[in-house]
């Protein structure tokens, strides 16, 4: 956690036009209220860089990269009875230490949550036979209609 507030890009870039019109860290630092310290560090790295920008991939970074999680979706949507604690064993396996709410908060950012299953199982090509007899033949031929509603009847 930072002891203070960072200082705005545009006050950084106000330090170094002034700086380079000829005016010392000093009078500098008591014109904008900062310490002689901050004035130096952002000239030194304004004269590295030739920018007064943050550097990018500043803080933590993930312990799942993109590929894993990419890799870890696929493997949920092949078996979604996969749990996350099977998820975490096998990557202890692969030597990547991570816990169970950083596997369930990578499958939220591939837009996958955890559901209860349905109670009602799914109706077997049987079930179809026996709940179509004595009905309008025509109603049989309509096979688009009962491969979407019964995945497995086909």
């Amino acid at each position: 956690m930072p002891k203070r507030k960072e200082i705005s890009l545009d006050l950084r870039q106000k330090i170094v036009d002034l700086h380079f019109q000829g005016e010392g860290y000093t009078a500098i630092s008591k014109r904008f209220m900062v310490s002689r310290t901050a004035v130096r560090c952002i000239i030194a790295k304004y004269k590295e860089t030739k920018s007064v920008q943050n550097k990018h991939g500043r803080g933590r970074k993930r312990k799942i990269s993109k590929t894993l999680q990419r890799k870890i979706i696929r493997d949920v949507n092949k078996n979604p009875w996969t749990s996350a604690k099977m998820i975490v064993s096998e990557l202890a396996t692969s030597g990547l230490d991570v816990s169970r709410k950083t596997v369930v908060r990578a499958l939220h950012r591939g837009g996958l949550r955890g559901h209860r299953p349905r109670k009602t199982p799914l109706l077997l090509q049987r079930h179809i036979k026996v709940r179509t007899q004595g009905r309008n033949p025509k109603i049989l031929h309509v096979g688009p209609f009962w491969k979407s509603t019964f995945p497995f009847s086909g």
